[in-house]
């Protein structure tokens, strides 16, 4: 293999620039922010942050809390482990929020702490509309209006909220 001729300093600086931008600046002052967080941390109990022990990172998470003492929400948690995550692959280090402690303990938490995985909800079908609008009645005005609020609020698009906040 034929040596390679050095990058010139104007390609490294625009690659730099790139990887620096990777992330929005709001990104970046949270992860800051977060691994200041853990860096003081592991400095009072005398642990390393690079390369952290999966352990650190596991008892880290673990001792977290809101100001208040409860558990901090599971985002939270998401933001602390991804700001750790984003520091050791700044330096080329594998991440210990990989390890399957820190991700039991991350799993254990969020239990702890009673929240479930969102999962979004399914939108008023056409069959659907249909029905509710075979079950009201249209012998009074009240029907008449309820089947045109379940009318306008499927053809454009309401949410709940919106259709509760309609006023005829």
């Amino acid at each position: 293999m034929v040596p390679q001729a050095p990058l010139p300093l104007e390609d490294v600086a625009r690659v730099a620039e790139a990887v620096a931008s990777s992330h929005a600046e709001g990104t970046r002052n949270v992860y800051r922010l977060a691994w200041l967080r853990f860096e003081a941390w592991c400095v009072e109990r005398g642990r390393d942050t690079l390369p952290a022990d999966p352990l650190t990172v596991a008892a880290f998470i673990a001792a977290t809390t809101n100001l208040d003492g409860t558990p901090p929400h599971p985002k939270t948690l998401s933001v602390l482990t991804s700001a750790i995550r984003h520091r050791h692959h700044a330096v080329n280090l594998p991440s210990p929020t990989d390890h399957p402690g820190v991700v039991a303990a991350l799993r254990g938490l969020r239990n702890k702490r009673g929240v479930a995985p969102r999962r979004q909800k399914l939108g008023l079908t056409g069959p659907l509309l249909a029905e509710l609008i075979a079950a009201t009645s249209t012998d009074t005005p009240q029907g008449v209006r309820d089947r045109a609020i379940l009318t306008v609020g499927y053809a454009a698009g309401f949410r709940q909220g919106e259709m509760a906040a309609l006023r005829l």
